[in-house]
Order: structure tokens, then sequence, then C-alpha cells
């Protein structure tokens, strides 16, 4: 099937608010600065948090002007998350606790409404006939089983367009996933990059043909690398941003594959230097966001902690969206000052490389790379010149399967472990370990 060219967040758009009024660029910001004026008469009344914030502030007569107001991160969430409430908590639905990178931070915790998931379920539904087709089975190696949470709405949506949602989970044990998803002929699946890496890569290893066609990557920033090694199996990929402050999903490639096109009917998204002014057009920063129709627990000027660019002029397809590029997490962790997408994008460029993980053990960088087959004395090489990146002083071989590496003032100890029919296991996302 050819999938179609424009971006079907268009006609959604069109379809849901813009029947009785021209589609075009001016008038999309016209409402979208219409609904943030509305947005915020709205937390000036209900929300302490926001009435304390912006209550002594005229309303913004303008995009400049709007960018003018305090912004806010997830500290403020974390110490205040309460108080950005605009209902009464029996009206809440659906309340998610988000641990941050810091193990001695607060958690987050968001709060949902029907309206507030409806948003959501709606937008699944529309957005998955990118790459999909009525009557097509479709793959969620997504957590499913708790109602509310992304993989129960991205079934839910599917359904409500007729196609079928099969619930996979985060993927583990890869024999039965694969089984599950031949059986039932799943032609698209929707899971994290590396993770659905390694589903591709261990049924070609194990002879097994998998109906897949189409994949959609979310939850992580997808890596140039992991894209072209999934692009390798004749699969078409997309992309996909969302994150749970914005209703969790936020931006969806068409298949022109050109940027992902922003849901501009429900957030507003803006790129903000460390002052948070607006960036113009093609400039990186970080990533802010106002939800326009949230209800329960709106955001306004909320400070993501991904460095973004919005991509300058329109797409080829000639949706009238603007479109995202996700560079990477901003203040993350690093090993040896090089963040995690730094390290997604040299690593899996060696192909037996699966996953790896990076933690530091007191005085110790250990890195342990994943694979489904021995990995080679060459690739090894690869591995280590992609890790130490320096002139090496001493290498000790220690075994067949560990290597300690003296570099000046750093040790670096590199293990290979061989996998048989699962995945590492994660509490949440990748991420580099201390």
């Amino acid at each position: 099937m050819e999938t179609p060219k424009k971006s079907v967040l268009d006609d959604w758009i069109i379809t849901k608010h813009f029947f009785h009024t021209a589609w075009t660029r001016e008038n999309l910001e016209q409402w979208q600065l219409q609904q943030i004026r509305e947005m915020l008469a709205m937390v000036k009344e209900k929300s302490s948090f926001y009435k304390n914030l912006y209550g002594g502030l005229p309303m913004p007569e303008s995009f400049p002007d709007f960018g003018r107001y305090p912004t806010i991160d997830s500290e403020r969430l974390q110490k205040e998350g309460s108080r950005f409430l605009c209902i009464s908590q029996k009206e809440i639905v659906r309340a998610v606790t988000l641990q941050t990178s810091g193990t001695a931070s607060a958690p987050k915790r968001l709060f949902f409404t029907e309206e507030d998931l409806e948003l959501t379920i709606d937008f699944f539904a529309y957005g998955m006939e990118q790459l999909t087709e009525e009557g097509e089975a479709v793959a969620v190696c997504l957590p499913f089983h708790m109602p509310g949470g992304v993989g129960d709405l991205l079934i839910r949506g599917l359904a409500r367009r007729n196609r079928k949602g099969i619930g996979i989970g985060i993927l583990g044990n890869l024999k039965e996933a694969a089984a599950v998803i031949a059986e039932q002929k799943a032609t698209s699946a929707v899971g994290t990059p590396v993770q659905l890496l390694g589903l591709m890569e261990y049924a070609q290893l194990q002879g097994i043909t998998l109906p897949l066609k189409r994949i959609l990557t979310s939850t992580e920033i997808l890596s140039k690398t992991v894209r072209r090694r999934l692009e390798a199996f004749g699969i078409e990929v997309f992309n996909h941003f969302g994150m749970t402050e914005c209703g969790l999903g936020a931006a969806l490639e068409c298949s022109l594959h050109k940027g992902m096109h922003i849901r501009e009917n429900d957030l507003y998204f803006e790129i903000t230097d460390k002052e948070g002014r607006s960036l113009p057009e093609g400039e990186s920063g970080e990533l802010t966001i106002t939800t326009l129709t949230r209800k329960g627990m709106p955001f306004i000027r909320y400070r993501t902690g991904d460095r973004a660019r919005i991509i300058p002029g329109q797409c080829p397809c000639q949706s009238l969206l603007r479109r995202i590029e996700i560079e990477e997490r901003i203040q993350e962790k690093q090993f040896m000052n090089q963040t995690l997408q730094a390290w997604d994008e040299s690593l899996f460029s060696v192909w037996p490389v699966i996953d790896y993980r990076m933690e530091k053990k007191e005085e110790i960088q250990v890195v342990t790379v994943y694979s489904f087959r021995e990995i080679s004395k060459e690739d090894k090489e690869k591995i280590e010149a992609q890790i130490i990146r320096k002139e090496i002083i001493e290498t000790e071989m220690m075994n067949t399967e560990m290597m300690e590496t003296e570099i000046k003032a750093q040790k670096v100890l590199i293990c290979y472990e061989i996998l048989e029919e699962s995945l590492p296991a994660y509490y949440g996302k990748r991420r580099i370990h201390s």
C-alpha cells in the first residue's frame, strides 16, 4: 500500500475546528492565539498556581506578547503540581507519577480528566491513519494494561478507526512477541526505537518472517543510526514525539519523513533560549509547550527539557502544520562527556550492537554491550574506538568477554553480553546510570 503523502493531521484539524473557516496558516495562528487567551483566562481564575504567577499580567495581543510571560519547568511541577489544577479532585480519572532523572528529586504528578484523555484518543485514532488502513492489525509494544495509559489509549484510538490494536507490551521475550505478531498478521508496530530494532534483529537471526511493513517509534529520541538500521529491513519508519505533559501525543511524521508535524490544534510549541525568549524557526533551543485545549491540568510555557528546533518552511507534502525536530535531552546525565543520544549515534553504527548500558561504579566507567551473537574482534575494536575516542595508554585483556582500559585518569570496563530471546529490562526510559 502507498501511504498518503500529505499529513493526515491537516484533515483531522479541519474537520474538528475549521469546517466553517478557510484552512490557512493565518487562520490557524489566529485560532491558536485566541485559545491561548481563553486558556489564560481560565487558569488565572481556577488555578492557584497560575493566578499567583500570571494574575497581574495583561492578556497577550500577539505571540510576542505571550512570549513575555514567565516560563515554568519540571521543578515547579514537582513542588507545586497540585496547585496547577483547574478542577476538583473528583473530576480526575487518571493520575500519573513520573520519576525524574535525578534520584533525589521529587517525582512529577500529572492529572487528567476524561475530556483530556479523549483528546489523546482522538489524536491517536486519526494519526495512525498515516501508516495504517482499515482492518489492519497493529502491534502495540508499549504498556497497555493500565486504563488510561499510553498503550490502552492507542488501542482504543485504533479501534475507533477500524484498526485492531494487539497488546504486546514492553518487549521482553522476543520469541513470544514475534509469534503473536506473525499470528495476528500485524502490518505495523508501535514501540521504542531500540526495542523494535532488537525485535527485527532477533527475527532475522532466527529466520522468522514478520509481516511488519511500517513502524512508529515513540517514547525515546530516534537516532539517525537506529533509523537506518530499521529501514535496512525494508521497514518504513515513522517518528513520533510525545510526552505525558502534553497528553502523550504531540507530533508525527508524514510519509515524506521530513520532520514531525505538530498537533497544533491542541498544542502551541515555542523554541526558547535560557531566558525563556522565543527563538526564530531553524534555531535550536529548549522546546517549550502550551496546552491549548486541556482542562484539568494545563501547562503554560512549560520548558520540556528537550533541545529541539522548528524546521523552517512548509513541508513538501503541503501541510500547513509546522514541523519539529527533537535533538537531545538538555541536562541529561553524560557518560565520558557524551549524552545518550550521542552514544546512540556512534555505538549503533556497529551493527551487531542491539543495546548497551552505561554506568559509573565508583571510579570505573562500565559499558555493557548487548548482542544476539558473538561480536567479532574487528567489531570489538570499532566499539572500543567509539567508546575511548582518544589515545589508549594501556590495554589489558582480562578474558574474552571483558576488557579494562586505563585512559589517563579514567578506567573503562567494557563487557560483552550475548542475549538469547529477551531484551534488557528497563524501569522507565533508557538512560545513563550512576
